[in-house]
């Protein structure tokens, strides 16, 4: 559906909006001209809006902790979301993974300190719902990629998803086609509000 369409025809409004890092607000393999202005002005109208309207604002990320906080300091992003509101792999979710998987993101991130693990999303969004009490109709995540925002999305947190249409990804490559049915928005406020 084009996100021109008013959230009252499709979902009830949402209490908390869950950015994604890479290739959303940074840019990341898909979208690699990702304007800082743009995105600045993105978060203040959205920050403004969040305060007078009591929504909750998180980014999460596929990196590690330190990686995340590094390209948020790097775009200059930090004082856009409370650091409790940051989500990236850290230890506790790395301890948490059955020996396989680790044995598996270990080997990825052996030789490459900006590997991501795109499951994170998906385990942080239900984490976040549990201790804010949120049910997935009242989450809206922006994303970019039909398979790791899309399709793991509906499978698990089951919450709303916006793509950026500029970094639209398909498992990280760039998408065949473009999916019919599902909101898009630039990286611009006012569609984005729409939604929300």
């Amino acid at each position: 559906m084009p996100a021109s369409i008013s959230h009252s025809l499709l979902s009830p409004p949402k209490k908390a909006v869950v950015f994604s890092l890479e290739d959303v607000l940074i840019p990341g393999p898909n979208d690699g001209t990702v304007d800082a202005k743009q995105v600045q002005s993105l978060l203040i109208s959205h920050q403004s809006y969040a305060k007078k309207n009591k929504l909750l604002v998180f980014v999460i990320s596929g990196y590690t902790r330190l990686v995340c906080d590094e390209k948020l300091g790097e775009f200059g992003l930090r004082s856009f979301f409370a650091p409790e509101n940051v989500y990236a792999v850290d230890r506790e979710y790395l301890d948490k993974m059955a020996e396989v998987d680790r044995s598996l993101y270990d080997a990825k991130c052996q030789d490459n300190r900006f590997c991501k693990d795109e499951y994170f999303r998906q385990v942080k969004l239900l984490e976040l719902m549990e201790k804010y009490r949120l049910a997935p109709e009242h989450v809206l995540l922006v994303g970019h990629d039909y398979w790791f925002d899309g399709f793991y999305t509906r499978r698990f947190s089951k919450v709303d998803v916006v793509f950026i249409s500029s970094a639209l990804s398909s498992r990280g490559k760039k998408p065949e086609e473009h999916l019919s049915g599902l909101w898009y928005a630039p990286r611009k406020w006012a569609p984005i509000k729409k939604i929300i």
